[in-house]
């Protein structure tokens, strides 16, 4: 679906959580819509596996998947960051890594984006608060 211009974007940061980032990245991968999604999933340098197990999620699905790795840990909130920023959809549905359970996630959220007039301004200004805390 990323051949279209995304209408929702997943953010999903990682660090060491190879047990469970699969089944995290599975439960956005199942969502069923009728509109193109992304899922933006970036890996921290994580020492455990998680970023093997995130390049073979992207290499498997190019076209739902963007995978975004660095060459040292950058910390949380700057992994956030960077992930929210490499974003294209007009609303980010940001997911913890910790989730698996996302059924409903991403046609919820078009509901609502459809209820926001400026929802780039509105998700970007979320975003950007979200950052200062």
């Amino acid at each position: 679906m990323m051949n279209a211009e995304p209408l929702v974007s997943v953010c999903m940061t990682a660090y060491n959580h190879a047990p469970y980032i699969g089944r995290a990245i599975e439960g956005v991968l199942s969502q069923r819509t009728t509109f193109a999604v992304e899922l933006v999933l970036s890996d921290d340098c994580s020492p455990d596996g998680t970023g093997a197990i995130c390049r073979d999620y992207a290499a498997r699905y190019p076209d739902r998947i963007r995978l975004l790795t660095g060459d040292v840990n950058v910390g949380m909130r700057a992994n956030y960051r960077r992930t929210i920023e490499a974003c294209r959809g007009r609303g980010v549905v940001a997911r913890s890594e910790e989730v698996t359970a996302v059924h409903r996630m991403l046609p919820a959220a078009s509901c609502s984006m459809r209820r926001i007039r400026t929802v780039g301004e509105e998700m970007a200004a979320t975003a950007a608060e979200t950052i200062k805390l």
